[in-house]
């Protein structure tokens, strides 16, 4: 796990469900966790989460919708990478994604992360 990762994102995948966790899920999972390219993605993913808090999720603790909103957008990655959804497809639907959370993350920050998936 990628050592400058914030501390919440280590903690939500420390020992991650080998139930959902494993096989391609895993595999992609980990890739994003490693790459160290993809640290102001998180901060900036983080930092717009815990904006959203509480005029979304207010009947959620802070922790569990960022949990929540983590484990959210990884599947949507790991989705578009097992269905075989095309790199520039696959950006274009988690912009979409992100923008009906109403989370603001830079083209090019969501460049790297599917650049992470996809290259590698």
């Amino acid at each position: 796990m990628n050592k400058d990762l914030p501390i919440i994102i280590k903690k939500i995948f420390e020992t991650p469900d080998r139930t959902i966790w494993e096989g391609d899920w895993l595999r992609i999972l980990n890739l994003l966790l490693n790459d160290a390219n993809l640290t102001v993605f998180w901060n900036v993913f983080l930092d717009n989460i815990q904006n959203n808090h509480s005029s979304r999720f207010s009947s959620l603790t802070l922790n569990k919708y960022i949990k929540w909103e983590v484990k959210g957008f990884i599947a949507q990655v790991v989705k578009n990478k097992i269905n075989n959804i095309q790199k520039e497809k696959s950006l274009d639907s988690l912009m979409v994604y992100l923008s009906k959370k109403k989370i603001k993350i830079e083209h090019n920050l969501i460049s790297k992360v599917v650049s992470s998936v996809y290259e590698n």
